[in-house]
């Protein structure tokens, strides 16, 4: 088992993406890391987690750890804190805001469905 130098994920040597710097061969879990140490310089080295800061992980795939809000690299699924905080207010409308917008989109959509649906019954004169 390899340590991604990135997220510090630990990752399968066999499954893992890899990039050789130095002589030094470093895996990843996933194309996002992977792509965030090619574009850091070669004398640039991974900062530790300082203590305190909240840890964010994929309801689906625990194993995943990241410091910031996001989305897993393995399903896309948005990260979650790993342990329960009470959040900034920001945090909260933001999610707040995000579900509200995909809850009126939603509901937009299915009403056009079954309008259509209804228009299309009612002028055959189909009964269900």
């Amino acid at each position: 088992m390899a340590i991604d130098p990135i997220c510090g994920m630990t990752v399968d040597e066999a499954s893992a993406r890899r990039v050789e710097r130095d002589g030094q061969t470093f895996c990843f879990c996933g194309d996002p890391c992977r792509q965030k140490f090619l574009s850091a310089p070669a004398t640039a080295k991974h900062e530790e987690k300082p203590q305190g800061k909240a840890i964010y992980t994929c309801p689906m795939h625990p194993e995943v750890r990241h410091e910031h809000r996001g989305e897993c690299p393995r399903c896309g699924m948005t990260l979650e804190p790993k342990t329960a905080t009470a959040g900034t207010d920001d945090e909260k409308d933001a999610e707040q805001r995000d579900m509200t917008k995909r809850f009126w989109i939603g509901a937009a959509l299915s009403l056009s469905s079954v309008s259509v649906i209804s228009n299309a019954l009612r002028l055959r004169k189909v009964r269900l």
